[in-house]
């Protein structure tokens, strides 16, 4: 599976976590720089019909993964950039270290 296609799952679910857990400013960074990614690689290779339609039939496959279990899962494939994965890993410690704050009114 390229990594578009692993990435663009991801995104589903994490935004889709972040909304119901709203999570937003916390992990905003985080869905930017996903954002970024997904589009540097579908300009580089767009997606065709059949992996877009892939992607849609498939997005619920990691349905019952928590937030961080999705991130753990995410270091595992090999598909993704290793650079990339680093970069998710320290956004997704920060956002972790600032949920762990008090957050000031």
């Amino acid at each position: 599976m390229p990594e578009l296609l692993i990435l663009l799952i991801l995104q589903w679910h994490v935004q889709r976590h972040v909304t119901k857990l709203r999570l937003e400013r916390e992990m905003q960074l985080l869905l930017a720089v996903l954002e970024r990614r997904v589009k540097l690689l579908r300009q580089a290779r767009p997606l065709t019909h059949a992996q877009f339609s892939w992607v849609m039939e498939n997005r619920w496959t990691l349905r019952g993964f928590s937030l961080g279990r999705l991130f753990d899962v995410f270091q595992l494939w090999p598909q993704v950039d290793s650079d990339f994965k680093r970069e998710v890993k320290f956004l997704v410690n920060s956002a972790r270290e600032g949920m762990s704050t008090p957050r000031v009114a």
